[in-house]
Parts: structure tokens; C-alpha cells; sequence
């Protein structure tokens, strides 16, 4: 599957695979990289941070005392959710309460971080569901059975709160992660707040024990070492929010040494040239010794767009929005997964493996045209009067009170209504995967050109918003 899009996309075309952590997926890295065609290339081979931290979250919740208190809420959400008379008394007091509380999930497999969303639906219905056992109902109390003590039991309540509290960051931090704006920087920030977080919380949670602390850092720890490549430390200092101020000596000199790597794979003949500048930019010379450069409020500039339009006259900005154009997780194909099974459905199954490719592709690049209307549409509107047709401008069309002559079915046809709209396209690129290159050197324009539009992110919000 990988060598089939290195064809399509041209292996020298190609900065990065990232795939989830399945063991076929790693065992088809190793294989990659022990190629004679791709060993030579810097080509980073990586997991999908967001299966990480979903992983991590499985790790956490697996333990005893977690294990304990998920089970009886699922119990509690299977029994309501599965017995219609508990459901509607349960809505009834919802709506009595004036307030959007939202349903009582389940947690799924394959949707990650799941059972944050699970657990704090029904956190949010603590309220309701106390009330419910508390019915004078004698059906509803006799559905209820079991539960009814679990509902009562304000232990079941405090432990609820606390695991939320330990497990909503990571998710947090997975539902930033996996828009289409995120960069493959934001991982080694991502992972030194989630361990800060963890360390202060689970010193605070009194219902496990020291050995189940210990287990959670420790699964902590090799989920780290499985997420993080050179390439992320290298991203962390081309992002000049960061200047890879986060990283330990060791990290930062991974990093560099990426960097150079990639540098001499794509840019040989400037591979000193553009480690000089990489030099000047770490140390705030030359071109990043000027004012201007650090003037704009970087929180709120992506550092891809810094780098293209105010470093663009440099020449390591080639190599660091190739490096930052890197995404950080697998989630951008798993939508497509999605979106490719509203197209070929049951009434659809005769579509061919093409022309379902070839609408997959257009239903997931529309997002790249921006179409803006210029001018107000024209109406064209068919008015019977005296037989006679008239063309109105709706824009021109002057505002009356008088009401509306009424024709009955059988005096004339239906009046029919068109829009017609005036829309420019921007620049927003549509990527063909189908397009492919048999150059053997390296193509340096087209891997930055080709990799990310820069209009296609948006402004970032602050670090501390999920502090």
C-alpha cells in the first residue's frame, strides 16, 4: 500500500509516512527502510500521535481501580439506555431542569478518546440520575435494580470526577491534535504538559494505589518513546513559537542532526549556507536579528505562513516548511474513511474503484476552494400578470407592503425560481495523487509548494488554552 502511493506521489516527493501503531504498519517501516530504493532517502517513518495518546488513555483506564469504575457506568448507561421507561423518565427530568445536559454515551473502539465523552456525559447527568433513583415510580424503581446503589454511592461520583480530571487533558490535547491545522511541533508540547499534568493529579487521586501511580507514569513513558521521532524535535525548533526551548540537550541535538540530514538529501550544494542560518536564526542574527521579524504576534500566526512570508527570502525556509508541512497525525485519512463510506453505499455498490477514488478526491479537496460571492445574486422571477414576463433584480427590488396576488393551481404553473451566482476561486490547491514523478534527484520546489497551502491554516489560539 505504501509503495503504491510512493508511485503515485513520486518517492522523492515524499518527507514522511505516518501510520498508526499496528505491528503490520511497523513491521512495513522496517521493510521501507531496509530498501535499496528508499534507505538513502530521509524519508521519517512515525505513529499517528493521536492513536498514542488514545492508546494512553486504554493503558490508564485498564488499571483495577479505573477498570472497577468504568464497568459500573457502563452498566449504568446500558440499563437506561436499553429500557424505555427509564430513558423517558430520565428525558423527562432533563427537560424539566430547562438545561441542554446531552445524552448518555457509550464508549466506542475505534473513536478516539471516547471514553472521556462517555464518562463526562454522565458526570453531566449526575443531577438527573440521582433524581431517577429517587422515583416514587414503582416500574421505574424496579427497573432500575442494581444501579440504583451505584447511582446513591457518592464514592462512584468522586472516583467519576477524578478520572475525568486525569483523562479529559490527554483528550484535550487528542481533539487538537487531529484538525488540519495542527504541526508535528505542537507534539513534544504537547507530551511535556500532559506529563506535568499527570504527576500534580494523580498525586491528588486518593482511591489507587502507589504501584497503579507508578504504572500510569510508566505507560506514560513508553508511549512517549513510541511518538516521538527526530523529525518532531526538529520541528520543535524551526516553530518560532517554541525555538525548541522545550527540548532536553539530547532531544535538541536529534533535532539539528535531522535537520542537516534532510538539509543534504534536498539541498546539498546550500547544505552549509543553510545551517549558517539556521545558526542566525537560533541565535536571533542576520535576518532574525531584525525587528521586524519577531514583531508579529506569533500565537497567533502559524509558523508555516512565518516562515513562506516573512523568512522566504532565506534558504532554510525551504527546509522548514517541508519539515513543518509534516502532519502529526493519521486522522486527515481517517476521515476519508468516513467520508468514503457516504459514497459507496448499498445503493452505490456498483460504483468502480475508480470513479469512487475519483469522488472521494473531490468531496475531500472542496474545503480548498474558497468561493466568495461578489455581488448579490440576480433573481429571475416569472410574474403573471396579464400573461406578460418580467426579470427582477432582487438587489434592485424595492421593499412593499401589499399583499400578494393569489392564483389558484388551475389560472397558471408553478412559479419557478433561479439563482445565479458571480464567484472567483482562490488560489486553494487541489493535490492529484494520481500525478506522479520520475525524477531520481530531489525536487525541493515542488515538496514545499506541493505539501501544504498556507492559506488553508488558521490562526492558532493560545498555549494556554488547554492549561
Amino acid at each position: 500500500l505504501v509503495l503504491g502511493v510512493f508511485g503515485c506521489v513520486g518517492k522523492n516527493r515524499c518527507l514522511g509516512v505516518v501510520t498508526d501503531n499496528a505491528a503490520a504498519m511497523k513491521k512495513a517501516w522496517q521493510i521501507l527502510q531496509s530498501d535499496n530504493r528508499y534507505e538513502n532517502l530521509p524519508i521519517a517513518y512515525y505513529s499517528c500521535f493521536c492513536h498514542t495518546l488514545n492508546l494512553l488513555i486504554h493503558d490508564i483506564v485498564k488499571l483495577e481501580s479505573f477498570s472497577t469504575v468504568k464497568e459500573n457506568a457502563k452498566k449504568v448507561v446500558k440499563t437506561i439506555n436499553n429500557v424505555h421507561i427509564l430513558k423517558s423518565a430520565l428525558v423527562k427530568i432533563q427537560k424539566s431542569k430547562n438545561q441542554v445536559l446531552g445524552t448518555l454515551k457509550m464508549p466506542v473502539q475505534t473513536r478516539w478518546g471516547s471514553i472521556v465523552s462517555f464518562l463526562k456525559s454522565i458526570e453531566q447527568n449526575k443531577g438527573c440520575l440521582q433524581q431517577l433513583s429517587w422515583s416514587e415510580n414503582e416500574h421505574v424503581i424496579g427497573k432500575l435494580g442494581n444501579i440504583k446503589m451505584i447511582l446513591l454511592d457518592f464514592v462512584f461520583w468522586n472516583k467519576i470526577e477524578s478520572m475525568l480530571i486525569l483523562l479529559k487533558p490527554i483528550a484535550d490535547w487528542i481533539l487538537k491534535l487531529e484538525s488540519n491545522h495542527s504541526f508535528v511541533s505542537d507534539v513534544v508540547y504537547a507530551l511535556n504538559d500532559i506529563n506535568s499534568l499527570l504527576t500534580n493529579n494523580l498525586s491528588n487521586i486518593d482511591f489507587i494505589s502507589d504501584k497503579e501511580k507508578e504504572s500510569v507514569l510508566k505507560s506514560f513513558e513508553q508511549r512517549k518513546n513510541m511518538a516521538l521521532h527526530p523529525m518532531h524535535y526538529a520541528g520543535s525548533i524551526l516553530d518560532p513559537r517554541t525555538q525548541g526551548t522545550n527540548l532536553t540537550t539530547a532531544e535538541d541535538i536529534a533535532g539539528v542532526e535531522y535537520i542537516y540530514n534532510v538539509t543534504k538529501s534536498l539541498m546539498k550544494e546550500q547544505c552549509g549556507n543553510i545551517m549558517t542560518e539556521l545558526a542566525q536564526y537560533r541565535s536571533h542574527e542576520g535576518l532574525w536579528g531584525k525587528e521586524f521579524v519577531w514583531s508579529v504576534e506569533l500565537e497567533q500566526l502559524n509558523p508555516f505562513t512565518w516562515w513562506r512570508g516573512i523568512c522566504g527570502s532565506s534558504s532554510i525556509s525551504k527546509i522548514a516548511t517541508a519539515i513543518l508541512s509534516l502532519p502529526c497525525s493519521s486522522a486527515a485519512t481517517e476521515r476519508s474513511f468516513s467520508t468514503f463510506s457516504l459514497i459507496h453505499t448499498k445503493k452505490r455498490n456498483r460504483l468502480s474503484n475508480s470513479r469512487a477514488e475519483k469522488l472521494l478526491f473531490v468531496h475531500q479537496n472542496m474545503s480548498n476552494l474558497k468561493i466568495q460571492t461578489k455581488e448579490k445574486p440576480l433573481c429571475t422571477r416569472r410574474l403573471h400578470n396579464d400573461g406578460a414576463m418580467t426579470q427582477i433584480n432582487c438587489a434592485e427590488m424595492p421593499e412593499t407592503t401589499e399583499e400578494p396576488t393569489l392564483f389558484s393551481p388551475t389560472e397558471q404553473e408553478p412559479s419557478t425560481s433561479s439563482f445565479m451566482l458571480n464567484t472567483s476561486e482562490t488560489t486553494g490547491e487541489m493535490h492529484d495523487p494520481s500525478s506522479s514523478s520520475d525524477e531520481e534527484e530531489w525536487d525541493t520546489d515542488n515538496l514545499v509548494n506541493d505539501s501544504i497551502d498556507s492559506e488553508s491554516f488558521s490562526s492558532r489560539s493560545k498555549w494556554d488554552e488547554f492549561e
